[in-house]
């Protein structure tokens, strides 16, 4: 017997920023809205807290500026209603190297959709932000007048309180675990751990870093959210310069791009402090979090040394924050209709890649007008959808950076015209998802690909998820650890965020041979990463960049058209051969027990050998093929 038969139009499930801007919506729309939150409202547990957000329109994706324009008038409308603040506008800031690929396309990006820039040198910058902000000779900035700060815990209570104005009903402390379509009446059953049951015509899911349990949980589907846990500080303002840095005197919101990521606002929550982060974070469970500083200071009290030459303290940071971002391979948001047996029933936003709060409004009016409407008139969707991730896990395909070196390098070594180049060309390049990202930026020739290697070709390809690593562990050690399973296509270890990685196995059973045998070992979470089409499998999200190399040579001897697990060097057979079938050799901790081994008819495994046993203590690391955020710096 249901606790709650109560049945109202729309359920939002997750009160941060973009639920509670959704139940907003809806409730404006006449629709009988019931608001959901796992923890107490207002909570500091997720994305949706603090004291400052920024507000930007400078991204190089230009569907983004566009949807950052529509939120600041809702911004507005929603202060009239409310009678309150809760957005703070000033200039905004972006500066790095003149040459840095992803600045250029926000220049580019903004043209596109008429947003003026100016575009400065380090002197006018000293003239005109009075001597507070140093550049060097060869960095830009790229200045606007879409920037601001939002307050959000008094944004997040100011949408709810609309929501409750306008009709709308919200209850904390339900935890859902379970939405189910009851197939009499068609209506959305939303089930919480209290046993209380609540009925709806819709539902939209926006539960953060939450989202692949519970989406999981409901359908099966695995949308490669990965959250981070970062941590926010605030600096001491030299005394005497503290009005210097506040928005009253224009001293702008900033991003800076290049190492590290660093993003910042004006002086305004603590007088005499100003924030300044490094964007970024490390892979987390969000019920088991270490509240600890997520990176070494070193790096950032560097740069703002550099960039405000003693007017900031940067001898230790005054006060620190910890929040998380749930984060997508591409950092493109996830907004779509769950599917399935839910068809349109059930609404997802999520992903919002630490970049979201900002478009809260925009996005709340997009998923109630997806639960409400069927469809939204506010902007084309493509970018969002769920099934970007199906072809290639890294989802939507960024123009700059380093996805279009790699795209430049294959350009002017391969002719593709023929079936045989094509070939050629899928066999030199290390992994999968580069041949793919490559031959959709090659329109002309995706067909002729598809053709010659035919539609099953990637649900063939078996990848492995790895987290919880160490930061500095090396591809090569991770190859030796799992290539006793089968034969290995490429191994990805993800550099920023650091803290996972995926291997390609030529065989889905030797991938499911390596995650039965390692997953929990060295406290390595191991599971299937790509789940085809139809299927129901684990997944994960990555960071973005190519795999492997980054000359598409191999690692081992350094010389082109063969990889490291063929090398001669190394002791392998050399380029387009296979060993023979030896028995295989396995090695495991005691507690894993023994088993035999049955031949099927599938690539020979390759025998182990012994781990390299480096200290990490000792050998400092050394990144190679490191692969930056493209799309530059998240806030």
């Amino acid at each position: 017997m249901e606790k709650s038969i109560e049945k109202f139009d729309v359920i939002v499930i997750g009160a941060g920023i973009m639920g509670s801007c959704t139940a907003y919506e809806a409730s404006k729309r006449n629709q009988k809205t019931l608001l959901l939150e796992q923890f107490d409202f207002l909570h500091h547990l997720g994305s949706s807290h603090g004291e400052s957000r920024t507000i930007r329109a400078t991204y190089p994706e230009d569907y983004y500026p566009k949807m950052v324009l529509k939120s600041e008038t809702l911004w507005r409308e929603a202060e009239q209603q409310i009678g309150y603040r809760v957005y703070f506008k000033t200039s905004q800031l972006d500066i790095g190297p003149s040459n840095d690929k992803a600045i250029q396309s926000v220049i580019s990006s903004c043209d596109k959709n008429s947003i003026p820039v100016r575009v400065i040198d380090r002197n006018t910058m000293s003239l005109e932000f009075d001597n507070l902000i140093q550049l060097p000779h060869d960095w830009i900035g790229v200045v606007t007048e879409h920037g601001g700060v939002i307050k959000p815990t008094k944004a997040v209570s100011m949408f709810q309180t609309l929501a409750i104005i306008n009709g709308g009903i919200l209850k904390d402390k339900i935890e859902v675990v379970e939405i189910k379509k009851d197939d009499k009446t068609g209506d959305v059953l939303v089930m919480a751990k209290n046993g209380e049951n609540f009925r709806g015509k819709k539902c939209v899911v926006t539960v953060g870093s939450w989202m692949n349990k519970l989406v999981r949980n409901i359908s099966g589907v695995v949308i490669p959210i990965q959250p981070l846990e970062t941590t926010v500080f605030y600096w001491k303002i030299k005394k005497g310069y503290e009005s210097k840095f506040t928005i009253g005197n224009g001293f702008p919101t900033f991003a800076s791009y290049g190492e590290p990521y660093v993003y910042g606002t004006p002086s305004l929550e603590y007088p005499g402090l100003i924030k300044i982060p490094v964007h970024g974070g490390r892979p987390c469970e969000p019920t088991d979090r270490t509240w600890a500083p997520t990176e070494s200071l070193d790096p950032l009290r560097e740069w703002i040394q550099e960039r405000f030459g003693g007017l900031v303290d940067s001898t230790r940071p005054v006060l620190t924050q910890s929040c998380m971002y749930s984060v997508t391979p591409d950092e493109d948001f996830v907004i779509d209709f769950l599917g399935g047996e839910f068809g349109e029933d059930v609404v997802v936003g999520g992903g919002f890649s630490g970049h979201g709060f900002k478009m809260g409004p925009i996005v709340g009016k997009i998923l109630s007008d997806l639960v409400i409407d069927g469809e939204t008139k506010e902007m084309e969707l493509m970018h969002f959808r769920i099934k970007r991730f199906e072809k290639n896990s890294k989802g939507n395909l960024k123009l700059f950076d380093d996805q279009v070196a790699v795209a430049i390098t294959i350009k002017q070594g391969f002719e593709l015209k023929t079936p045989d180049q094509i070939k050629n060309f899928i066999h030199c390049t290390r992994s999968f998802d580069e041949k793919f990202l490559l031959c959709s930026y090659w329109k002309n020739i995706m067909g002729l690909f598809m053709s010659c290697m035919g539609e099953g070709y990637y649900s063939e390809m078996s990848r492995v998820y790895v987290g919880n690593l160490d930061p500095r562990v090396t591809e090569r050690e991770l190859e030796d650890e799992f290539r006793v399973f089968g034969v290995i296509r490429s191994v990805w270890v993800a550099r920023r965020p650091p803290g996972y990685a995926f291997i390609d196995f030529d065989d889905r059973r030797d991938a499911q041979d390596a995650i039965r045998d390692l997953d929990g070992k060295n406290g390595w979470r191991v599971e299937l990463s790509h789940n085809s089409r139809g299927e129901r499998g684990g997944g994960r999200g990555g960071g973005r960049g190519r795999s492997g190399g980054s000359d598409l040579k191999c690692y081992e001897c350094g010389e082109s058209g063969h990889f490291a697990r063929e090398c001669r060097v190394r002791g392998g057979p050399g380029p387009g051969k296979r060993r023979s079938r030896s028995p295989p050799r396995y090695r495991r901790s005691p507690s894993y027990g023994h088993r035999s081994y049955s031949p099927r008819g599938r690539s020979p495994r390759r025998r182990s050998v012994s781990p390299r046993g480096r200290s990490y203590s000792r050998s400092p690391y050394r990144g190679r093929d490191e692969v930056p955020y493209s799309n530059g710096v998240r806030t």
